[in-house]
């Protein structure tokens, strides 16, 4: 299994789009980028924490603040050092992680067997398709091809190795992806910028603005500060939409307030950093990357040059086939509603898009990534009727900010885990 790191993670450092800057166990610094959000978490149960200030729907967020979140997930789980910004949990191994899927597999399927674990989560997508088969296929394969028979055992009644071979046979059934490491000494702002920033997903400006260049910082901004470099901070806050909690904007009086320092913890909660309103070289960079994008053109999901073009076409296919099944053409709102459904998975961390269903009321619509079978599969809704009126190039820039974590639009990342409370759709 290709993992992360062999060295444990010690601190979650900042996480945008696709990207996990990591502080590891030696004081060096690691850079995770693509894959699936379980392996750049280390997270293969896709365990997940929610809690009031995520980057979620509001209906998706518990009434407890992140600290509390994170609390309750060590309290469950050993090896959890970190929560992003939808609550998934970051392990400090992999090994931690896949023990926690295991406790989570015994827990809450513990009475069934392979087949019924798999067939109590399936259903049929809009193509008229059953996946199952296959994926029961994959589990019992994959152990067999590790000396086990796991044909009408319950999950509680395997062995130690058995449900590893579980574990590896459900991860295997998911297509776990690895993406690209870089591993570095601690990164200067200018370097984590550059991690933060762009990369095949992206386009990185051609060039800096002339207020990137006057307004980088190599020092933390906090309460109390005063000068120039707190009221270029406070323009750029304001300029990215930042208010404080009362929703007054931000004014560049060069003093560090509490409105300011507000203002700052709400951007990094859409980021991913740590809450404490302290603006130092992470944060920095992170406001510079976003307003980067925010002054750079994005052309439209229609277009192949939109990084999430690939994405867009994947859930306008889906919503296609969906249109065909209700007996109408698709039209500028099949285009409306795959572009919503685009921005909010890339939101929810989900590199593609594999089925699109709709909840039984009709009235919300979710992007699922990966075969509706499985109990790990993500999934990101929208309200139907609010995605077939959002205006394509709306969901073009929000898909594209989604990639670099600039601060939009909630999104949700719903996994099934122990934690979660949360009902999502009957798959």
């Amino acid at each position: 299994m290709d993992v992360v790191s062999d060295k444990k993670i010690d601190k979650l450092i900042a996480t945008q789009g696709m990207t996990r800057v990591y502080e590891l166990e030696d004081g060096s610094w690691l850079t995770a980028r693509d894959g699936t959000v379980a392996w750049r978490n280390n997270n293969p149960g896709n365990l997940k924490f929610g809690f009031k200030d995520s980057v979620d729907t509001p209906e998706n967020r518990l009434p407890r603040t992140k600290e509390e979140a994170l609390h309750s997930a060590q309290t469950n789980y050993k090896g959890v050092v970190a929560l992003d910004q939808w609550g998934n949990a970051v392990f400090e191994s992999y090994e931690a992680g896949r023990e926690a899927q295991k406790s989570l597999l015994l827990h809450r399927m513990g009475d069934k067997t392979v087949d019924e674990l798999v067939k109590s989560y399936s259903t049929k997508d809009y193509s008229g398709e059953a996946h199952h088969d296959n994926q029961i296929k994959t589990i019992y394969n994959t152990a067999a091809a590790e000396g086990f028979d796991l044909h009408g055992k319950k999950v509680k009644q395997m062995s130690t190795d058995e449900l590893n071979a579980l574990a590896d046979g459900v991860s295997k059934a998911e297509s776990w992806k690895a993406g690209t490491v870089e591993k570095t000494p601690p990164l200067n702002e200018e370097q984590l910028r550059a991690a933060l920033g762009p990369h095949a997903h992206t386009k990185a400006p051609a060039h800096s603005t002339n207020a990137t260049a006057t307004h980088t910082h190599t020092h933390a901004l906090r309460q109390g500060d005063q000068g120039a470099t707190v009221g270029h901070l406070q323009q750029d806050l304001a300029a990215l939409g930042m208010t404080s909690r009362d929703g007054h904007a931000i004014k560049p009086d060069q003093h560090f307030g509490q409105r300011t320092h507000e203002a700052v913890e709400t951007f990094q909660l859409a980021h991913g950093l740590k809450p404490d309103g302290v603006a130092g070289p992470a944060t920095l960079a992170a406001i510079t990357q976003a307003k980067d994008l925010a002054q750079t053109h994005t052309p439209s999901l229609l277009d192949a040059q939109h990084p999430a073009h690939g994405m867009y076409q994947q859930a306008y296919q889906c919503v296609a086939r969906l249109d065909e099944t209700q007996g109408r053409a698709s039209g500028a709102h099949t285009q409306m509603f795959a572009g919503s459904l685009t921005a909010a998975a890339l939101g929810a961390g989900m590199n593609q898009i594999d089925h699109v269903v709709l909840s039984d009321d009709a009235s919300r619509g979710f992007a699922v990534q990966g075969p509706l079978s499985s109990p790990f599969k993500q999934y990101a809704s929208v309200n139907v009727m609010d995605a077939i009126q959002t205006p394509l190039d709306q969901s073009s820039q929000q898909a594209a900010a989604q990639m670099s974590a600039t601060p939009i639009a909630p999104s949700l990342n719903q996994n099934l885990t122990a934690q979660q409370h949360v009902a999502g759709p009957s798959l």
